[in-house]
């Protein structure tokens, strides 16, 4: 790449997710209306409150922020839990947060901040120490028990959430490039508060957000980094007995580090003689924005038939996504986020028409900030068809899923997806 374009490619994305001072509950789906209002009768009582309790699993290195709790971007061998407090609204109650929620109404915006959070475990520093014999690697007896009990202690937590939940479901979300601790809570509150409430929303937070201009290769080797905590991490998931589905989330960057780890351990349990369906039980992969070279994922994903161990693939892209056009740029290659139909090979394309759980979404418009990476929540479009696929798994170009099909797994969504009849905004009065 010319030196002139390297320079702006980081100028440029070095600004990509930049944090800023205040964070807004973005605009509501287009789903809820006065005709379909926001779910807000399904939701346990204890979690009809602007405070909005998620658990966060992080190998960040904790810091203090204005004298609270907070992580940065340095990395830790420790991998640590616990639970983060989003507040939605100033002062807003939850009537307030439930007429907000409509989209038929002139918008209101609500501030999201993080109140407190409280720590509840670690697991072991790795690498664990092992001993060898005869070529045979066995983990150290306390390295076990000590794993054990952490193990343990996440899952009780886990539990604990699901009391007040309405379905034993949790909702996994790994963010992308240049996001912070509090941002990776910020957008999963989106997609949790916007859903009902629907499972346990769990942030899988790992060191991103380094803020310099080389940060994106910085993030790059934290993405690989954070591989071996995020197979224990969704190990410890898959282990439960007692919860039923796992709906994962990654965009951007988050999405390599997601697909990395799920392929070690599909590996692992194909190796084992195990069914990865039931295994996993993970009835969504969704991929919003997916930074990956494409042609990594037909070789290390399609090649090792990695989509039919999930219930549901779904894919999200968008020509008008800037980030990952530079991307494109920086990588003199194509990004998984930016394929559009056509582009694939012919035997890729029989292969992706013969898993028929996968599909390819293509979005239409913008509403992901300047340079349109954000859109998995910031398009209420987009918002929409995630929400519709967690609380209701159907497959697209149903009556729940009225996509477009615009050739074999591709299918078209436009601004006005699942948007109730035209009506005129009504406000909500003074806010």
């Amino acid at each position: 790449m010319p030196i002139a374009k390297l320079f702006v490619f980081l100028v440029s994305i070095a600004s990509l997710s930049a944090c800023s001072t205040t964070y807004y509950l973005p605009k509501p789906p287009n789903i809820y209306t006065a005709e379909a209002p926001y779910p807000h009768s399904a939701i346990n009582p204890e979690r009809q409150s602007a405070d909005n309790k998620i658990i966060y699993v992080t190998d960040r290195m904790p810091i203090t922020k204005d004298g609270e709790k907070d992580f940065g971007s340095e990395r830790s061998g420790t991998l640590r839990f616990g639970i983060a407090d989003v507040v939605i609204g100033e002062n807003k109650s939850w009537d307030d947060l439930v007429e907000a929620a409509r989209s038929d109404v002139l918008r209101v915006k609500l501030k999201a901040e993080l109140s407190k959070i409280t720590p509840k475990g670690t697991f072991p520093e790795t690498p664990m120490k092992f001993t060898v014999s005869k070529g045979i690697a066995s983990l150290d007896p306390n390295a076990v028990a000590a794993l054990s009990q952490s193990r343990n202690a996440l899952t009780a937590l886990i539990r604990e959430r699901m009391k007040t939940s309405q379905n034993r479901d949790v909702i996994v979300f790994i963010h992308g490039y240049n996001t912070s601790f509090d941002e990776a809570l910020f957008a999963l509150n989106d997609i949790h508060h916007y859903s009902g409430r629907y499972g346990v929303p769990i942030a899988y937070t790992w060191p991103s957000d380094d803020g310099n201009i080389f940060g994106y290769f910085r993030d790059q080797g934290s993405a690989d980094y954070t591989v071996y905590h995020l197979k224990e991490f969704l190990r410890t998931l898959m282990d439960m007995p007692d919860l039923r589905k796992i709906h994962i989330i990654a965009h951007s960057l988050g999405t390599q580090t997601t697909t990395a780890a799920l392929r070690e351990l599909l590996i692992e349990t194909r190796a084992a003689g195990q069914n990865p369906l039931d295994k996993f039980k993970v009835e969504n992969l969704i991929m919003a924005a997916p930074d990956i070279d494409y042609g990594v994922v037909t070789q290390r994903l399609v090649a090792e038939q990695f989509g039919v161990a999930f219930g549901r693939v779904t894919v999200y892209t968008n020509s008008g996504d800037r980030a990952l056009s530079m991307s494109n740029i920086l990588h003199s290659g194509m990004r998984f986020g930016k394929l559009l139909p056509g582009q694939e090979d012919t035997q890729e394309r029989a292969i992706f028409e013969n898993v028929e759980n996968v599909s390819f979404i293509t979005v239409s418009g913008g509403s992901g900030g300047f340079f349109n990476h954000g859109y998995f929540t910031k398009n209420p479009a987009t918002l929409s068809d995630i929400i519709t696929l967690i609380t209701d798994p159907t497959d697209p170009g149903t009556e729940t899923r009225p996509l477009k099909r615009r050739d074999g797994n591709f299918w078209e969504m436009d601004a006005d997806y699942l948007k109730g009849p035209d009506t005129a905004p009504l406000s909500h009065g003074p806010s």
